[in-house]
C-alpha cells in the first residue's frame, strides 16, 4: 500500500533530512580540519625537530672547528721549540768541536815543545792545567748534547 505524507510528515522529515545532511556536512568539515591541524602539527613539529638537529650539528662542527684550531697551535709550539732545541744542540756541538780543536792544538804545542817543557816546570803546570780544564769543559759539554739529544727525543 503506498503511504500517504501528510504535510507535516513531509515538512518533518525534510527537516530530518537537512538535519542529517547539516551534521554529515559538519562531521565532513570537523574531520577535514581534524586531519588540517594534524598534518599542520606533523609538519610544524617536523621543522623544528629538524631546525633543532641540524643546530646540534652546527654547535659540534663549530667545536670540532676550535679543537682543530687549538691542535694545530699547539704543534705550531712544538715545532717552534724543536726547532729551538735543534739549534740549541748545533750550538752546542759547535762549542764542543771547538774545545776539541783547542785540545789537539794544545797537544801538538806539547809535542812540539818536549824538551822545552822539561826545563820550564811553570809553563809544564800551565799548560797542563789548562789541558785539565779543556777536558771538564768537553766532558760538560758531552753531558750537555746527551741531555739536549735526549730532549729532542722526548719532543
Amino acid at each position: 500500500m503506498a503511504q500517504m505524507y501528510y504535510p507535516a510528515e513531509r515538512s518533518l522529515e525534510r527537516t530530518r533530512n537537512e538535519s542529517r545532511k547539516e551534521r554529515q556536512h559538519a562531521c565532513k568539515w570537523i574531520v577535514w580540519t581534524a586531519a588540517v591541524v594534524v598534518w599542520g602539527a606533523l609538519a610544524v613539529g617536523s621543522f623544528t625537530l629538524a631546525h633543532h638537529y641540524i643546530g646540534g650539528i652546527r654547535q659540534q662542527l663549530s667545536e670540532i672547528q676550535t679543537r682543530a684550531e687549538e691542535m694545530n697551535k699547539n704543534l705550531e709550539n712544538l715545532q717552534s721549540q724543536l726547532n729551538q732545541q735543534k739549534e740549541h744542540i748545533a750550538q752546542v756541538q759547535q762549542r764542543f768541536l771547538d774545545v776539541h780543536r783547542e785540545l789537539e792544538a794544545v797537544k801538538e804545542e806539547m809535542s812540539l815543545a818536549g824538551n822545552t817543557l822539561d826545563s820550564s816546570n811553570q809553563t809544564k803546570k800551565a799548560l797542563s792545567q789548562r789541558i785539565t780544564d779543556l777536558s771538564k769543559e768537553l766532558e760538560n759539554l758531552r753531558k750537555s748534547i746527551q741531555k739536549l739529544e735526549e730532549a729532542a727525543r722526548v719532543y
